[in-house]
């Protein structure tokens, strides 16, 4: 993760959640509305799971959902 950080954010570290948008006015023949990729940091989602006291799994839903908030356009500082 930390090396897809530095490739497409030019940040030398490791993150939780990456999103990569795909072009919005792509047809695909399926008729499925694809938005991008979304990469999650297992060991960083173990960590974080641990510190805000959730499950794995909860942690890698919430960054799932945080990644597809990207996509959709809503980012933070």
């Amino acid at each position: 993760m930390k090396k897809l950080h530095k490739q497409y954010m030019e940040t030398d570290e490791t993150t939780d959640v990456l999103s990569f948008p795909l072009e919005f006015d792509r047809v695909y023949p399926d008729g499925i509305t694809r938005l991008g990729d979304i990469a999650v940091c297992v060991p960083v989602a173990e960590r974080q799971a641990r510190e805000n006291g959730r499950s794995i799994q909860e942690e890698i839903n919430f960054l799932v959902r945080h990644g597809a908030m990207h996509l959709l356009g809503v980012h933070h500082e």
